[in-house]
């Protein structure tokens, strides 16, 4: 099906905006329902088509966005990095500058961001890119994780939480970082609604590569009310929470 639509004389390389436009369209009407194997497939399709671009416009962004969060299980996960952090090395610095950009603004596009967070780092080439030439800093992505994963209305899924925290939030925040832009917004989103950012933060911490000893107290503080919660998920994410601290304090 894939094969038959995508090699149709009417997609041009040349002729980008066009392409896109009627490939996003093709594309969300299936993403509604898709499973985590056909967004795989969809999202091989508009990386090969994007390859090397000089621009990319917002739909292709939108469906980016889409597209990497709904690819889950491990071997698809595996399938699908692989893909975006190929597109990702074909662009030029300014084009990929300016898809995260686009990604930062979109409700649900921080898995996407995480992803070229990971390419970046992996590359050696992330912090050449944290704030300059309008690519987010630190404290912009901290903001971001915040807004998104901790002070929703809704919670959002464990899987998406892991993946932030792990690929985008683990690999920009040094003890510096953590104490002045993450530890504000992580007691701003437990004051307002602790029941959601809890989870979040258990993942924070969980990811976390240095020792959070000078920061037990404040921690302990947030936490501690909720082991004694009436929600039961609240109680179980105050456990995972306290263990992820615990691992990463000196004895």
């Amino acid at each position: 099906m894939f094969q038959r639509k995508f090699d149709s004389n009417s997609f041009e390389l040349k002729d980008s905006n066009r392409l896109h436009v009627e490939l996003t369209c093709f594309s969300i009407k299936l993403c509604r329902s898709s499973s985590s194997k056909t967004s795989l497939e969809l999202l091989k399709w508009i990386t090969i088509v994007a390859n090397g671009s000089q621009s990319l416009n917002s739909e292709f962004a939108n469906l980016l966005a889409l597209l990497s969060s709904r690819v889950q299980g491990k071997r698809f996960e595996r399938s699908a990095e692989k893909k975006v952090f190929g597109l990702f090395a074909s662009l030029e610095p300014a084009v990929l500058t300016s898809l995260v950009e686009s990604l930062v603004n979109i409700n649900g596009g921080i898995v996407a961001v995480s992803f070229c967070i990971k390419f970046l780092d992996q590359s050696s080439k992330l912090e050449g890119y944290l704030g300059t030439n309008g690519f987010p800093s630190k404290a912009q992505l901290l903001d971001l994780f915040g807004k998104e994963c901790l002070m929703t209305k809704v919670s959002k899924s464990s899987w998406v939480l892991q993946k932030t925290a792990q690929y985008m939030v683990a690999r920009i925040v040094d003890v510096k970082a953590f104490e002045d832009s993450l530890l504000p917004v992580v007691k701003k989103a437990m004051l307002r609604s602790p029941e959601i950012a809890i989870e979040g933060v258990g993942f924070c911490l969980q990811a976390m590569k240095f020792d959070l000893s000078p920061f037990t107290g404040q921690f302990s503080k947030m936490l501690g009310p909720n082991l004694h919660s009436q929600e039961e998920n609240t109680r179980n994410h105050a456990v995972f929470a306290s263990l992820a601290l615990s691992l990463h304090v000196k004895i």
